[in-house]
């Protein structure tokens, strides 16, 4: 990003000088002058326009930075997707912990976390399926999976899928 604000002084710079040298020459210079100024501030106007435009892509967005979550309990309520029983949450994420030759168990290499987590449900407890909005899919950053919701608030849970 220094870079970039580096190069747009630069080129604004040169934009002006040259302008003035160009004015000068001619020998009218207040009109001239005026001109060269208006110039000059519309290039420095322009350039972060443009820079921004071009590499806004790039530029992750304040929402995502502080709506990405360090533990599970952190999930915002926008990414709870669907209220599911354990018997579904358990059957879809059912694998082999290890390998093709261990028995499939509830959650695979994570089924005692998933053990950990029934016992600490209550009475009122909800268990829901939790996905990441499209936009950390699509920048590879995006995880689901099933967790545990008391009072509308999340409790704990696993994250099943990442990207």
């Amino acid at each position: 990003m220094t870079l970039l604000i580096i190069i747009y002084c630069l080129i604004a710079i040169v934009t002006c000088i040259y302008l003035c040298i160009t004015e000068i020459e001619s020998g009218i210079l207040l009109p001239k002058i005026i001109k060269v100024i208006i110039l000059l501030l519309i290039s420095f106007a322009l350039w972060p326009v443009i820079i921004f435009l071009h590499f806004s892509y790039m530029i992750p967005s304040k929402h995502k930075l502080e709506k990405s979550p360090r533990r599970i309990s952190d999930l915002p309520p926008d990414w709870l997707l669907k209220k599911i029983s354990i018997s579904e949450a358990e059957t879809s994420n059912t694998y082999s912990p290890f390998n093709s030759r261990s028995a499939p168990v509830p959650f695979g290499c994570e089924n005692a976390t998933w053990v950990d987590i029934k016992s600490k449900m209550v009475e009122g407890d909800e268990i829901w399926m939790f996905s990441t909005p499209p936009e950390y899919w699509k920048n590879r950053c995006g995880r689901g999976g099933v967790c545990i919701v008391h009072n509308k608030t999340v409790i704990d849970g696993i994250i099943t899928v990442l990207n």
